[in-house]
């Protein structure tokens, strides 16, 4: 189970009708954002180490994971 899916998971039960339109955007967007970050770490598939790839791509860039995504 992902990091996404877990708080999907966990969040589900705090979701009413009138909140519910906009919980299944976000849902769509953070499931599109993940498997961009995914197949980004895989195309970089340089030796460096992940925690040092997460670090400069995440980390240092003050950019939050997926802010340059599309809407799903």
């Amino acid at each position: 189970m992902t990091a996404v899916e877990w708080l999907i998971k966990q969040t589900e039960s705090l979701i009413t009708i009138e909140t519910f339109q906009k919980w299944q955007s976000l849902k769509e967007q953070a499931k599109a954002m993940e498997k961009e970050q995914i197949i980004d770490a895989y195309n970089n598939g340089d030796l460096r180490s992940a925690e040092l790839y997460y670090n400069e791509t995440y980390v240092k860039s003050k950019t939050p994971p997926g802010e340059h995504c599309e809407e799903a």
